[in-house]
């Protein structure tokens, strides 16, 4: 089992490369992908040194942390806001939380001992932290560690809640199941003497691959896309597989979240491929897949008229439940991040030279750019 899951790591780090390599001969192609949320008026942004707040009417900086630049610093997981508090954490293994309205640091989590990929979730006032260095850490929303629990492989996924469970997908090929409810009885000594390690969980349900990509969580089913080449709907009550779909061994390595649009589910793997299933079967909605003509790695976003995918040869475009697909708009990079919809606007972040983070309508017409000054 060691064997396969570092087999599935040495896997996920060959794709990476070999995505990032792809578009080394475009100007100001990222060496990462930023990690971008919305929350009302704002947009909340990491990328490199710096954590931006963004106006979604105009494009224009609310503030940025940290406030001088600090060069060693990394960060691209996503920003998450709850009451007041934008929470992100960074490659330097802090965990950040800073005033939404002025980015004033309120406090800094250095408890973990590696670096943060993916964001956190928040629910009932616990701030859940995956951390790849294979532990979720639970905390307050004062920044104090409540109970860590640990995985046999790295986390970069965000984890998903409902009303009893915390959800956590990890690169050792499992899904997790964990109460939120705790007593001091669960906890137990974790290495460094302290009582805070938790060893308990409802059920686990091991996928046999290796999970990047952000599971969704509706109507009690969990859906969760796996980097080997697998959709799978689990049941969140049980942990049991209810179906998967892999297109009879056709279907690539998955990055990007699942978007569901009714009872479809729209999904796009490296290969360029954009699959429909059916929510409650798995089976596919469309005879075949749409080939972008490009690698798609970000996940897609819901619009009024269809889902939005963008490539890796920069090209934003939209398709339906009827197969229609619509060029909105290319870009001169590479487009990793997923996508967001605010308002009338795509969210777009390309992290070029010419913007980090844009706007645009259904008709491809750029409403705003954010350029982040030097």
């Amino acid at each position: 089992m060691k064997l396969k899951k570092n087999i599935s790591l040495l896997l996920i780090i060959s794709i990476a490369v070999l995505l990032f390599n792809s578009c080394t001969s475009r100007v100001g192609a990222a060496t990462s992908w930023p990690g971008f949320s919305v929350d009302g008026e704002s947009a909340y942004l990491s990328f490199g040194a710096e954590t931006y707040a963004i106006n979604l009417k105009n494009g224009s900086l609310n503030w940025k942390y940290p406030s001088e630049v600090d060069r060693s610093r990394q960060a691209y997981s996503a920003p998450k806001v709850i009451d007041g508090l934008v929470v992100f954490g960074d490659y330097a293994n802090h965990l950040v939380a800073a005033d939404a309205s002025s980015g004033t640091e309120k406090w800094i989590y250095a408890g973990a001992e590696d670096r943060y990929i993916a964001s956190v979730e928040v629910a009932q006032g616990v701030v859940y932290a995956p951390n790849t260095d294979g532990y979720i850490y639970a905390l307050d929303l004062e920044g104090d560690l409540l109970w860590k629990f640990l995985v046999d492989g790295p986390n970069w996924t965000k984890p998903i809640v409902d009303d009893t469970y915390l959800f956590v997908a990890s690169m050792d090929h499992s899904l997790y199941a964990i109460s939120q409810a705790f007593t001091a009885s669960d906890l137990e000594l974790a290495k460094n003497g302290t009582k805070t390690l938790r060893t308990d969980y409802e059920w686990k349900t091991d996928l046999e691959m290796a999970i990047v990509a952000d599971p969704v969580l509706e109507d009690g089913v969990i859906y969760v896309p796996t980097i080997e080449g697998k959709l799978f709907a689990i049941e969140a009550a049980s942990g049991s597989v209810i179906w998967s779909f892999d297109n009879d061994g056709k279907l690539g390595a998955v990055w990007g979240s699942p978007v569901i649009s009714n009872e479809i589910i729209f999904f796009a793997d490296v290969n360029g491929d954009v699959y429909t299933v059916e929510k409650d079967s798995g089976k596919p909605h469309w005879p075949s897949a749409f080939n972008a003509g490009g690698k798609i790695v970000g996940g897609g976003v819901l619009t009024p008229d269809g889902v939005v995918f963008a490539t890796d040869e920069g090209k934003l475009f939209l398709i339906n439940s009827e197969k229609e697909p619509k060029t909105i708009t290319t870009f001169d990079n590479a487009v990793y991040s997923p996508l967001n919809y605010s308002g009338d606007n795509i969210l777009v972040s390309p992290a070029s030279e010419e913007g980090l983070l844009a706007a645009f309508n259904a008709e491809g017409f750029e409403t705003w750019s954010f350029v982040p000054e030097e």
